[in-house]
């Protein structure tokens, strides 16, 4: 009895080291396939929805969708710093046709940024900002604000706490932004129209092409800079953050 009852143990705990083993050897695999990878958000670009330093899963088996975040990679030719893994939400798809109009974004004629609540740059008489604003600019490195002429500030505010604030504020698009889209983007601009990253479109997507955006629309870097994001270098979809 005593025998069998050491078998017993022993077949037990092989079992429970094989099925460690075999977890292990599972996630190598899926970290090296990019079925399952982890990543940690690097910047401010898609806040108020996806914080800074956001610990995410991701997973290249699940095709990329509408307003979804999805994750590529991207060369940095400012800092060489290598390829670089960004997480913004895909706007458009190849054969949408994309439109900004005062910052506001359509894909095949509908709005698509009302049905979130982005992080927007605003504007605010000074005295207001120091009574009301300051102290949130100061707590959240996130938010940023920038002194303007004619005693005001400009300041990124997320919509849902300025649809409620009593405080006369304002949306403010920056200015003297000709010249600034890209070229592959710019192409499409046939009749020479004065277009900028608040402003441009219709433009009907190509083929293999992708537009994303960060949420933090006057505080990122994404398509509207660096134009489309090919196909191939879309890594994978955010499954869960944590």
């Amino acid at each position: 009895m005593q025998a069998s009852f050491l078998e017993a143990f022993f077949m037990k705990k092989n079992l429970l080291i094989n099925i460690i083993v075999l977890a292990l050897i599972l996630m190598v695999l899926a970290r090296i396939t990019g079925a399952l990878r982890l990543y940690a958000v690097s910047s401010y670009g898609t806040e108020p929805n996806l914080k800074y330093n956001t610990r995410f899963v991701g997973s290249n088996l699940i095709s990329p969708k509408h307003m979804e975040f999805s994750y590529y990679q991207r060369k940095d030719d400012v800092f060489n710093l290598g390829d670089l893994t960004i997480v913004q939400r895909l706007i458009a798809m190849p054969g949408d046709v994309l439109e900004c109009k005062k910052g506001e974004f359509y894909v095949n004629g509908k709005n698509v940024d009302d049905r979130l609540n982005l992080r927007r740059m605003y504007k605010l008489h000074e005295t207001d900002y120091e009574n009301h604003i300051k102290a949130i600019v100061d707590e959240d490195e996130g938010i940023i604000g920038i002194p303007l002429k004619s005693d005001s500030i400009a300041v990124t505010l997320n919509e849902d706490f300025v649809a409620t604030t009593n405080v006369v504020i304002e949306k403010y698009l920056v200015e003297n932004l000709e010249n600034a889209l890209p070229s592959d983007i710019n192409i499409e601009n046939l009749e020479n129209e004065d277009w900028n990253v608040n402003s441009f479109g219709p433009i009907k997507m190509p083929e293999g092409k992708y537009f994303f955006l960060g949420d933090n629309r006057d505080n990122s870097m994404d398509s509207r800079y660096f134009g489309f994001v090919n196909e191939e270098d879309i890594k994978g979809t955010l499954l869960f953050q944590f």
